[in-house]
């Protein structure tokens, strides 16, 4: 659907990638968690899978351009994502109280289009961008 509506959608599947590139063969994918999130306005977990719930969240905020974790399976700890300077979305829930400024959309290091995404298969994240060029 994001595809559909111009995003750039990069994903990460280190277990089902060969597969879902046959069933999905309009994404990006990366080789990794932090690749997927270089450069991406928003990052989208739709696994509970450890390596990506352990991610180092401060390296997390500082490549990607813009600040919000939208956590599908509400398995990654709040509070440590929003002290990396993210704003948290858990599905069915929001995180801890984020400042004004996070709130809006401000923070990280500016918005260039991009965007990121989970894919449909079971262990993902993703990554996209949108915009000129993609």
């Amino acid at each position: 659907r994001l595809q559909a509506e111009g995003v750039h959608v990069r994903a990460v599947d280190p277990v089902a990638a060969a597969g879902a590139r046959e069933l999905m063969p309009g994404l990006d994918y990366a080789d990794s968690a932090m690749e997927a999130v270089e450069g991406a306005d928003a990052t989208v977990l739709v696994t509970e899978w450890p390596e990506f719930v352990a991610l180092d969240w401060s390296a997390v905020a500082r490549a990607m351009n813009g600040n919000l974790v939208v956590d599908g399976r509400n398995a990654l700890d709040a509070e440590a994502v929003a002290a990396a300077g993210l704003r948290y979305e858990g599905i069915g829930h929001s995180g801890p109280e984020q400042p004004a400024a996070q709130e809006s959309g401000a923070g990280g290091r500016g918005h260039d289009g991009s965007a990121t995404s989970g894919s449909a298969t079971e262990g993902s994240v993703a990554a996209a961008s949108v915009g000129a060029g993609s």
